[in-house]
């Protein structure tokens, strides 16, 4: 029960907790009188699978003829073997993002799941609460926090005693996902009910016995409570515990969608819509557009009597989460396989106890004999039915005793005890291909056919049980987002197979996931199953364009050990499929090209290089010439011009 989350609703007044409490006790006394029979019935196919098949008036008439019941419990196989089927067929939750952008989300809040069940053990508790379901067709979980053992919070997804739960008696559709509340009674002795709630106890003890009127609180009994007080209900009834009801249901309220971050509508409530508006208004900005819905919020409320504990909104929806079988339309309840086995396996039982008793009675026809025939009359009386005893008789007198010819067995009595035993797998759908009793030789494509065929008939509680890992994994997925996605570490497995913890982090934008149910690589009947198919399609996948990661995930389904598979895993993804090399290779001759085509570009952009030079210098030499040439005549001329007026002179 999740007593230790913060409660986040406050009591009303006194007023409207006694309204509250009394819609609360009608829901209670509705669900009471609806199932009560249902109750009754699955007591009674509880013990046919335990083996206590006989009724207490039949019980009670043959011990009083000194008669052993007899019983061969052949339910108890029966349902077994549909329970493994389950254990080896076992089937993941995988999460697929519907928005752009979560790709990466969908693989951590997946490995979180698996991460979360694991430590919860989820898959044990599930195969539990599916036994009950093909047991008296209903069975049940609850998701919630607990801090008992770790401060900072642990999912748990305990299995529920059917018998201890209540629903709506309206409700018809699988897995109740129409109904309007759910509830669990529950018995606490009264240290472990003050250490929960402490602040409670004084008025659940104070208050009248008589106030707590004819609810189904005050009718429900456990198998523990046969346990500690015996079936005497009067022993029970001696104050030493205090019955809690947990009601969980849902109410319509008015409300408004506004555009999320995301642009997507979101659901608020009016209180939250007009802390929006205030917000928007003292930013300065516009006011959100809405649009007026009325939206289903869900509640908890844990009293006793006309005590209210607590109470709460539940943003995960219901908690309680049931698996159903069949569903009797007339009576509106559920039952699982065993309700149709009960009368072939006890009349069987009977049949088989009432042959014996014939068998035994007339082991000995009687006797006829004449006075004086046996030396003690009495001795022969009792030892005339003992195979191994003497018997004296007076001389000459064997021939005036005569033995009563035995009584024929009841013409058919075979027949019926067999007709019994062998009605027990038509009429529940699991033959003997499924038990692995055939005790003939038959093809193995037959007989996995007929198997299947027998699942086929069973499909109904299957489905069920497919549809609550469903309704279950969405429920999981916000108990992530809101209470474990606080940056602790979660294991999850690589590309490469290795394992590695990462923080979980909450991740707003990433809350609507469709929820998709697969089988898991991990158990051996599929295992055994895939891998004889991937054996037949081996010479074609061998010339296949199948990249390295694919060859690691078919590795998964080998029958393999789990330890030798990881490190084949890791090997393959240490290597590069032909397609990755020829594209390696294909990169490298590119990669080859480029830089030939750069050593060319830079070659020629050399060799202009080295032309601009040559020819810059050809053209400054030249110039340099003509200066020269051009200086030495100017010279000259200076010369003779210097020589002309001495000349003159002289």
């Amino acid at each position: 029960m999740n007593d230790n989350e913060n409660e986040i609703e406050r009591d009303g007044d006194d007023d409207d907790t006694s309204d509250l409490l009394k819609r609360l006790h009608r829901w209670e006394k509705a669900s009471k009188e609806q199932h009560s029979t249902w109750r009754d019935d699955a007591k009674k196919w509880y013990d046919l699978v335990s083996g206590e098949q006989w009724s207490a008036d039949d019980k009670a008439s043959l011990m009083g003829q000194m008669r052993q019941p007899i019983t061969f419990n052949r339910v108890g196989p029966m349902v077994d073997a549909v329970a493994g089927a389950e254990v080896l067929n076992r089937q993941a939750v995988t999460y697929y993002p519907r928005e752009l952008g979560d790709a990466q989300a969908n693989e951590v809040y997946t490995a979180a799941a698996d991460f979360i069940r694991d430590n919860a053990d989820a898959e044990d508790e599930e195969s539990d609460a599916f036994l009950d379901t093909i047991t008296c067709g209903m069975g049940w979980t609850e998701t919630h926090m607990s801090y008992e053992d770790d401060p900072a919070g642990d999912v748990l997804m305990p299995r529920i005693d059917p018998l201890e739960m209540g629903w709506d008696p309206n409700a018809n559709k699988r897995n109740l996902t129409d109904s309007r509340f759910r509830f669990r009674v529950r018995k606490y002795e009264k240290q472990d009910f003050k250490a929960r709630w402490e602040n409670k106890f004084d008025a659940v003890l104070s208050q009248a016995q008589d106030t707590l009127e004819d609810t189904s609180s005050n009718n429900y009994s456990s198998p523990r409570d046969d346990y500690t007080w015996g079936r005497d209900e009067n022993k029970r009834e001696d104050g030493r515990e205090i019955t809690v009801v947990q009601m969980q249901w849902w109410d319509l309220e008015k409300g408004y969608a506004v555009p999320g971050p995301n642009g997507d509508l979101e659901a608020v409530s009016k209180e939250q819509y007009a802390a929006l508006i205030n917000m928007a208004l003292m930013n300065g900005a516009q006011p959100p557009q809405a649009v007026k819905h009325d939206r289903r919020v869900h509640y908890q409320a844990i009293y006793s009597g006309n005590v209210l504990i607590e109470k709460k909104e539940l943003p995960s929806g219901f908690t309680f989460q049931c698996i159903t079988g069949k569903r009797d339309r007339n009576k509106n309840t559920w039952y699982g396989i065993v309700k149709a086995m009960c009368d072939p396996q006890m009349w069987a039982n009977k049949w088989l106890s009432q042959l014996l008793h014939i068998i035994n009675s007339n082991a000995k026809g009687g006797l006829m004999y004449e006075t004086g025939a046996f030396v003690n009359k009495r001795d022969a009386e009792d030892q005339w039915s003992r195979p191994d005893s003497m018997v004296e008789v007076k001389p000459g007198m064997l021939d005036r005793i005569r033995p009563k010819d035995p009584p024929a067995m009841p013409a058919g009595m075979g027949q019926l005890l067999e007709f019994a035993t062998e009605s027990l797998p038509q009429v529940s759908g699991i033959n003997l291909e499924m038990l692995g009793l055939v005790q003939r030789e038959q093809a193995g494509v037959l007989e996995a056919q007929r198997k299947k065929s027998g699942y086929a008939i069973l499909a109904v509680f299957f489905d069920s049980l497919r549809r609550y890992r469903k309704l279950q994994g969405r429920v999981l997925l916000d108990f992530i987002n809101r209470y474990v996605s606080d940056g602790r570490l979660i294991r999850i497995q690589g590309k490469n197979g290795t394992q590695q913890y990462i923080p979980l982090m909450r991740q707003p934008g990433a809350a609507k996931f469709d929820v998709v149910v697969d089988e898991a690589p991990m158990n051996a009947d599929q295992k055994q199953q895939v891998w004889g198919m991937l054996v037949q399609m081996m010479p074609l996948l061998k010339d296949a364009p199948i990249g390295m990661d694919v060859w690691a995930k078919l590795v998964e389904y080998s029958p393999l050990p789990s330890s030798l598979s990881q490190e084949i895993i890791q090997g393959l993804s240490q290597q590069e499929s032909p397609e990755q090399q020829q594209a390696q290779q294909a990169e490298q001759q590119l990669e080859q090209a480029r830089k030939t085509q750069e050593i060319r570009k830079i070659s020629a952009d050399a060799s202009y290089s080295e032309a601009r030079a040559a020819k810059a210098g050809a053209d400054t030499q030249k110039t340099s010439i003509e200066t020269q040439r051009e200086a030495t005549e100017a010279a000259r001329e200076r010369a003779m011009l210097e020589q002309i007026p001495y000349q003159a002179a002289y």
